[in-house]
C-alpha cells in the first residue's frame, strides 16, 4: 500500500513539473497579473491621462484581456523609448507595437495584430469649395492641382507623395489644422481617421472634418501585435490565448464598437 501511494504522490509531481515546463497555468483559477507599458504620447492609440493609460491600444487590449479570465491587466504610460526598455529588461511583460527584428530578439508576438493602423485616408474641410472634388480623388495625379498640409519632418510623406503636388508646411498639427480650417491656405492632409478625429475634436472643428479612404497611398499601413517578453515562464501560453481571443466572434464584435468610438 505504501509503494502505491508513493507512486501516486510521483505522478502528481511529474504533472506539476510537465504543466511548468509547458508554460501553462498551474491554477487556472489563480489570476496572474500582467503588466504592459504603453507610450504616453501617441494620442489617440496610446497617451497618459489624469495619470492612467488611456487610448484605442489600452481600449483594445483591456477588452481582449476581459475574456481571458486567468489574467489581470495592469499598465504604465511612460516615454515610449523607456516603455520598450521597460519590456527588454523584464521590469514589464509585454507592449502592443509593430514586431521590428529588434523586438522579436526579446519579445514574442501574437501570431494576429491587435489592431491596424492605417493612415491612408485623406482629410479635409467641408468647407472646401472643392470638398466635392476631394472626396472622389482615387490616384496621386488627382491630387495635382490640390495643396497638400504637410508635416514638417515626416519621413513618410515626403517618401511616398509626389514632390509634383504643392505643399504646404506646417510645423505641428495645431498649425496644420488651422492652415486647412481656418486659413483655407491648404486642401487636404493625410491622417488615420482616429487621430484626424482626435485633434479635430480637440481643437474644435470636429464638425468640419472629412475623411476618405485613399487606398492608392502606398505603406499606409502598420500593424500592431501584442508582445510578451521572453524571459516570461508562461509566454507561449499567454501569446496562445492571445491569438484564440483574438479570432473570436464576441471580441471581434467588440473591437469594431473601440474602433468606432475614435472615428466618430
Amino acid at each position: 500500500m505504501r509503494s502505491v501511494c508513493s507512486r501516486n504522490i510521483l505522478v502528481v509531481v511529474l504533472a506539476l513539473l510537465v504543466l511548468s515546463a509547458t508554460g501553462s497555468p498551474v491554477n487556472a483559477q489563480t489570476k496572474n497579473s500582467l503588466r504592459f507599458a504603453f507610450s504616453d504620447g501617441f494620442a489617440p492609440y496610446s497617451y497618459s491621462s489624469g495619470g492612467h493609460c488611456a487610448g484605442m491600444a489600452f481600449d483594445l487590449l483591456s477588452t481582449l484581456f476581459e475574456q481571458i479570465p486567468t489574467f489581470d491587466l495592469e499598465c504604465k504610460s511612460v516615454p515610449w523609448k523607456r516603455a520598450q526598455h521597460y519590456v527588454m529588461n523584464d521590469v514589464f511583460d509585454g507592449f502592443v507595437t509593430y514586431p521590428s527584428k529588434v523586438r522579436k530578439s526579446y519579445a514574442n508576438f501574437s501570431n494576429a495584430p491587435l489592431y491596424v493602423l492605417d493612415f491612408g485616408y485623406i482629410a479635409f474641410s467641408k468647407d472646401n469649395p472643392r470638398a466635392a472634388a476631394l472626396a472622389e480623388i482615387r490616384s496621386y495625379g488627382d491630387l495635382e492641382g490640390f495643396k497638400f498640409g504637410s508635416l514638417l519632418g515626416v519621413g513618410w510623406e515626403e517618401e511616398n507623395v509626389p514632390q509634383s503636388i504643392e505643399r504646404v508646411i506646417a510645423p505641428n498639427n495645431k498649425i496644420l489644422f488651422n492652415l486647412i480650417f481656418r486659413r483655407g491656405d491648404g486642401d487636404f492632409f493625410i491622417m488615420g481617421p482616429e487621430q484626424a478625429v482626435h485633434y479635430a475634436s480637440q481643437f474644435g472643428l470636429r464638425d468640419k472634418l472629412v475623411y476618405v479612404k485613399a487606398p492608392f497611398l502606398k505603406n499606409s499601413v502598420i500593424e500592431f501585435h501584442i508582445g510578451i517578453r521572453k524571459s516570461h515562464d508562461n509566454r507561449d501560453y499567454i501569446v496562445s490565448q492571445i491569438d484564440k481571443t483574438i479570432a473570436d466572434t464576441a471580441f471581434q464584435q467588440r473591437y469594431r464598437e473601440v474602433i468606432g468610438k475614435y472615428r466618430n
